[in-house]
């Protein structure tokens, strides 16, 4: 699509491009008219979805939110969620034990400190996800790595050198169970 009929396209859907369109399928960086940054693509926009995370989430992008790491014997897990969600809960009932929690000012820290781990895990590292989604009901399959393939104790030091790049220096952290390699 040209880029005139693209941008016309994000801000008809209430989007003023930050940056210069990157194509329809790659994430474009935008503000939207709640005032949230976010990066949708072109393709979602189109079809409706995807637009601000901010306004159609019931993940708290903008106020606090935890990032934890779970892990079953097979694999560990890194995710976040509200502060007061059920969602380790869910992940005890299908038989995932809590390693730790970080308490984050805002969903966004959470949301982007996970994805720090998973392109560490899947750009850097090149760990695959340790189950296809079909194998996890409560969804976060590709959230997932192999337990042999890194230890949870290496992930919370790489999640603790990015809040001190960040310059977090005593993040409330929740251990659950004592962290051995």
């Amino acid at each position: 699509m040209p880029e005139n009929l693209a941008v016309a396209t994000f801000v008809e859907a209430g989007l003023q491009p930050l940056e210069e369109y990157p194509g329809s399928m790659r994430p474009w960086r935008a503000a939207h008219t709640c005032g949230g940054v976010v990066s949708p693509t072109l393709s979602n926009v189109r079809v409706g979805r995807g637009i601000c995370r901010y306004c159609n989430s019931s993940f708290p992008f903008a106020s606090d939110a935890d990032l934890y790491m779970v892990e079953n014997g097979t694999a560990i897990k890194i995710g976040i969620s509200a502060p007061e969600s059920d969602r380790l809960s869910a992940h005890r009932r299908q038989g995932w034990r809590h390693l730790w929690s970080i308490r984050l000012p805002t969903g966004d820290d959470a949301y982007n400190l996970e994805q720090a781990v998973l392109r560490w895990w899947r750009d850097e590292l090149l760990f695959p996800p340790a189950y296809p989604t079909s194998a996890m009901p409560q969804e976060g399959a590709t959230e997932t790595v192999l337990a042999e393939e890194v230890s949870p104790s290496e992930v919370l030091t790489f999640v603790l050198q990015r809040l001190e790049e960040q310059g977090v220096s005593n993040p409330s952290i929740r251990m659950a169970v004592p962290v051995l390699d």
